[in-house]
């Protein structure tokens, strides 16, 4: 998986998710497309502004990778991953733990926080 590396000061990190900071402490949306499609979140894949709650959602694509060993999302073409993130189509997440149900909501202001994460 190259979308997690270990940094220096022994931190995991998962990449190009740092040059997205400074504007969302700005609380100012982003529009970016950045990252593969398997991994974006709807908001993102709509190209509505998105924010911390779309790091959520590619959190929880790399969480059901892990413990599956596929992408929850990805299909044949373009087209078929872009319907299933937006439809919230996964053939993964009903087998897997609860808290990834929480992760896939298609709404970010109601999706799983990371404090929420933290403690579940």
């Amino acid at each position: 998986m190259d979308k997690i590396y270990l940094k220096d000061n022994g931190y995991l990190c998962v990449k190009g998710i740092d040059s997205c900071i400074i504007k969302v402490k700005q609380n100012k949306p982003l529009y970016s497309i950045n990252g593969h499609l398997s991994h974006m979140a709807p908001e993102m894949a709509i190209c509505k502004g998105y924010s911390y709650e779309a790091d959520i959602w590619s959190l929880g694509v790399c969480i059901v990778e892990m413990l599956t060993g596929s992408s929850p999302f990805a299909s044949i073409n373009i087209k078929s991953t872009m319907e299933n993130i937006l439809l919230n189509e996964s053939m993964f997440i009903h087998n897997l733990p609860e808290f990834i149900n929480k992760i896939f909501i298609k709404n970010p202001k109601n999706r799983m926080t990371i404090n929420e994460l933290k403690n579940d």
